[in-house]
């Protein structure tokens, strides 16, 4: 099982599913504490038509990927010609279910035994492949509903197809939620990593982080800032220190920089010399290209101290 697919799979374990009813039953006063987390928009949260559709989600099985095109159509029963900031609050709710679904789904696929492989063989010219209905079933199912049957180094996992997202939530939401969704979109599609290592390149991660960093400037009230801080604070952290498969150095002994973080940093220096992201790149990439290792040390303790990354 490739390191990906280990940490989808932790991330599930964080939630359990009721299998003889697939329901999550909450209290009112868990409900109405849920209900206040969402950052900058919890005074929107006691507007009934949120209750009420909170209290729906949470009566559906967090196990059906069928669920999250139910959460669907209440949404657009209850908010339709709603405000957007209404419905950015709606949408965080659905957020919720869908990212539950997400662990619960992978969960579940994790433990089955059944031979996925048939759906990611390529056809052979003069051959027919014959994919087994119950796959082909399955496959469909998860598509109808903003799922999809991935693969990675050999593992099969599921991964959200957001454009599920695109479809049914751009029109309801504001702006600023539809410029993150379709982020979210853009980043889901492209990966970031398989098996340690990075699928795109450091130079496309300092981008990342510099969007992030950007529309959080732009929209220092948005509902989900802690999701962006989240997000931009992993990417630095994987920009700073590497990872497995995709080290920082070429040659660990020499202390020799990797190119490839190299040009991510100089993208950094070059084009963005102004950004909070290159303030903290700089005396880190300068102490790396001068093989100062305590230097470089000491100012990732300080940065792990300021949550600056991980």
């Amino acid at each position: 099982m490739t390191k990906s697919v280990l940490y989808a799979l932790l991330l599930t374990l964080i939630w359990s599913c009721n299998e003889t009813t697939g329901n999550k039953q909450i209290a009112d006063s868990a409900l109405a504490g849920s209900l206040g987390n969402a950052n900058n928009h919890t005074h929107q949260y006691s507007n009934p038509k949120l209750v009420e559709y909170k209290k729906y989600i949470l009566q559906l099985d967090s196990c059906d990927a069928a669920s999250s095109t139910i959460a669907t159509k209440k949404f657009k029963t209850l908010f339709t010609g709603e405000p957007d900031g209404l419905c950015d609050s709606a949408f965080a709710i659905f957020n919720e279910h869908y990212e539950s679904l997400d662990r619960n789904l992978n969960e579940k696929h994790q433990k089955d035994t059944t031979n996925y492989d048939p759906l990611f063989f390529v056809y052979e010219k003069g051959r027919e492949l014959i994919i087994p209905q119950k796959l082909t079933a399955y496959n469909k199912k998860l598509k109808d509903n903003g799922f999809e049957v991935a693969m990675d180094e050999g593992m099969t996992f599921i991964l959200q197809d957001r454009d599920f997202i695109s479809t049914h939530f751009y029109s309801f939401v504001s702006s600023s939620m539809r410029e993150y969704l379709t982020q979210l979109n853009k980043e889901n599609k492209e990966r970031l990593e398989t098996d340690g290592g990075l699928i795109i390149s450091p130079t496309q991660l300092a981008e990342r982080i510099i969007w992030f960093e950007k529309f959080m400037r732009a929209n220092p009230t948005f509902l989900f800032t802690s999701k962006c801080v989240d997000i931009k604070t992993n990417y630095l952290t994987i920009l700073l220190t590497g990872m497995d498969n995709t080290p920082l150095y070429d040659n660990y002994e020499t202390q020799k920089l990797s190119q490839l973080y190299e040009h991510g940093y100089q993208l950094l220096l070059s084009k963005y010399p102004n950004s909070e992201t290159t303030k903290f790149v700089k005396p880190y990439f300068r102490a790396l290209k001068q093989k100062q290792t305590e230097k470089a040390d000491y100012l990732l303790k300080q940065y792990r101290k300021k949550g600056t990354i991980y």
